[in-house]
């Protein structure tokens, strides 16, 4: 890909790493979850690292992707500099129509001048939206794809992280038209980062922390988005005493990182304590401790590898027969490398068995904080690294409990990103965010057009318009769409006035820029 002038990207950063790249370093478990990570040195170019994506069954992935760029620019959006992405796939991947088309994160890290933002792939690594969140108080974390009134939604937190959560912040909710169209805070304690998950009784499931003079406690909350009415709050303690920390009992013992409704009219609650160790399901109308998934007093028996260390990211299957959580391993796991695993619960019997475990197959990854494992509709399972610049895909788990690792994606060393997902989505952004620069070429009557569309899903192809004046623009080319921000070469003697169309995959145009001149 071209780097020069002309190309559809430019790049800031270093020297490219084609292997592994210098170690990154990970975060101890048995202490606070850190979460602000240091910048690295970066990449000078980029290399296509996608293979193609071939009709059959995928095989797995057996290189990772190479080093990114340290950060990306864009002739068209110069006020966006997101950091780098590379993403390898393996043949055949993404030939099942259930493969979900985007992928979220919201990387954080400060690498070649890069922006910590918001940001949505496709999955050929390409970048479809990006808002970036800079500043002490613009921290952006956990960014997906949920439904809110019946229709799909972005949600994510941003605010002010502490040692290791939230102390201020606000979630929030954007249409497909990227309007925001709600925002919920916590009540009586500061909103923390680590939970925002919707409900389909259009309420919110958020955590908070209250910090006493002793201890921190870790609140879990519901409440009603629409009037941000507190429906729900349980508090850690004294529901779970100090003494099941795994860390110092003083402090953030519990450290609240993941809440989720348990299957069932009764509405109980999955609550992750990662300082202890252990996820733990809460009745509602009592709000005591119905029972342990491991940890110090584990109401169930676990061994090898249903056990885990400050695990993240505990969701209940939908039939209520298990869960599935992203186990960071840190110590005192004899495990030395983190990984997503789904686990079968027996109830009655108290015991549990591994149904499926994920592992990254071609780098050693022990991240010691963040992360999650998410449920694809494939059946595979679609995991973030946490403090890793990694994430990936597997396919279902089979009679091996193992799927194949058939994507995977990373950023910059020093890039991390809370939590990774992969969902359909459908952006319809404003006109405003429709975008042409031209710039003249070497030659009298050469230019260079570059156009891009912040956030558009629907734009098949550019239509140019050239001319004279602004009332004799005529079409010059139509061409397909391609990456963030397509270079379009024109020849054209006396031009002075630019304008890009995008088209849709049926022909129909659904937006243009404004009219611009050479500059």
């Amino acid at each position: 890909m071209s780097t020069s002038r002309f190309g559809r990207r430019s790049f800031i950063g270093g020297s490219i790493n084609l292997g592994l790249g210098a170690a990154v370093t990970a975060i101890a478990g048995g202490g606070v979850d850190l979460l602000d990570l240091p910048g690295a040195a970066a990449s000078e170019t980029r290399r296509e690292a996608s293979l193609s994506a071939a009709s059959g069954t995928p095989s797995s992935l057996t290189l990772p992707p190479p080093e990114p760029p340290g950060a990306w620019s864009f002739v068209s959006r110069p006020d966006l500099i997101p950091p780098g992405v590379t993403i390898a796939k393996a043949p055949g991947f993404g030939a099942s129509p259930l493969t979900p088309r985007y992928i979220f994160v919201a990387p954080r890290g400060s690498v070649a001048g890069s922006q910590s933002g918001l940001m949505i792939l496709d999955l050929n690594g390409d970048l479809i939206w990006f808002k970036p969140l800079m500043g002490g108080d613009e921290s952006p974390l956990n960014f997906r794809v949920q439904t809110y009134k019946g229709h799909s939604v972005l949600t994510w937190f941003q605010g002010t992280i502490g040692v290791g959560y939230g102390i201020g912040g606000t979630c929030v909710v954007m249409n497909s038209s990227y309007d925001q169209v709600a925002a919920v805070t916590a009540k009586n304690y500061p909103t923390d980062l680590h939970e925002f998950l919707l409900t389909p009784e259009g309420t919110a499931l958020i955590t908070a922390y209250e910090p006493t003079s002793s201890i921190v406690i870790g609140h879990a909350q519901e409440l009603d988005v629409a009037s941000g009415d507190l429906l729900f709050d349980w508090p850690c303690h004294p529901a779970v005493s100090p003494s099941e920390a795994y860390t110092e009992s003083t402090g953030d013992y519990f450290h609240i990182n993941s809440i989720d409704l348990w299957p069932g009219a009764e509405r109980n609650l999955l609550i992750s304590g990662r300082n202890c160790c252990a996820v733990y399901l809460v009745e509602r109308s009592t709000k005591k401790v119905l029972w342990r998934l491991h940890g110090k007093k584990s109401d169930f028996t676990t061994n090898g590898s249903t056990q885990f260390w400050f695990q993240h990211d505990a969701r209940p299957l939908a039939d209520g027969s298990g869960l599935s959580l992203f186990d960071d391993a840190s110590p005192p796991s004899p495990e030395k490398q983190s990984w997503g695993k789904v686990m079968t619960l027996d109830q009655l019997a108290k015991t549990t068995t591994i149904r499926s475990e994920y592992r990254h197959t071609t780098a050693l990854l022990d991240p010691g904080s963040q992360g999650n494992c998410q449920l694809l509709p494939t059946g595979g399972h679609f995991i973030g690294w946490g403090a890793e610049p990694y994430f990936s895909e597997f396919l279902p788990a089979g009679s091996e409990l193992q799927g194949a690792l058939v994507l995977d994606g990373r950023f910059p060393t020093g890039v991390a990103t809370y939590r990774a997902f992969s969902f359909d989505w459908v952006g319809s952004p404003p006109m405003p965010e429709l975008k042409l620069a031209v710039l003249p070429g070497s030659a009298t009557g050469e230019f260079v057009a570059f156009a891009s569309w912040n956030g558009a899903t629907n734009v098949a192809s550019w239509q140019v318009e050239v001319g004279t004046s602004p009332s004799s623009l005529a079409s010059y080319a139509i061409v397909p769409k391609n990456g963030f921000e397509t270079s379009i070469p024109l020849t054209y003697s006396g031009a002075t006035s630019f304008r890009v169309l995008g088209i849709n995959s049926q022909g129909r145009v659904i937006g243009q820029s404004q009219v611009v001149s050479s500059t």
